[in-house]
């Protein structure tokens, strides 16, 4: 039986934001797969506000970003998590936010297998 070790990055941490977004990049080349997780602490605003939240992974370093796996529109506090499997070497998140005075409360860490 194969060993894998461990990483868990947060790869954005937790504050409320108003805004569409994007977080710094990550090296993930020595992870294979991965599981991301994204929790949302507190929301408001009207106009049905909605996050989502983006996983976008690029093969040269950063240069070009490729969306890998998106969430639906999230609208309410709790844990969503995505599954990972072929991105590149690099890996980032981006955000959008939508509705009339918005304001979305969350975080998302990466736990990979490499």
């Amino acid at each position: 039986m194969p060993y894998y070790s461990t990483r868990s990055i947060t790869l954005v941490s937790s504050s409320a934001r108003t805004a569409n977004g994007v977080s710094s990049a990550y090296s993930v080349a020595d992870i294979i797969e991965g599981r991301v997780y994204i929790s949302i602490t507190a929301t408001s605003g009207s106009g049905a506000p909605t996050l989502t939240v983006i996983v976008q992974d690029s093969d040269d370093g950063g240069t070009t970003w490729y969306t890998h796996t998106a969430s639906s529109g999230l609208t309410a506090t709790g844990q969503t998590p995505l599954n990972l499997t072929n991105f590149g070497k690099t890996i980032r998140i981006s955000w959008t936010i939508t509705g009339t005075s918005p304001s979305f409360t969350f975080s998302v860490v990466m736990v990979g297998k490499g």
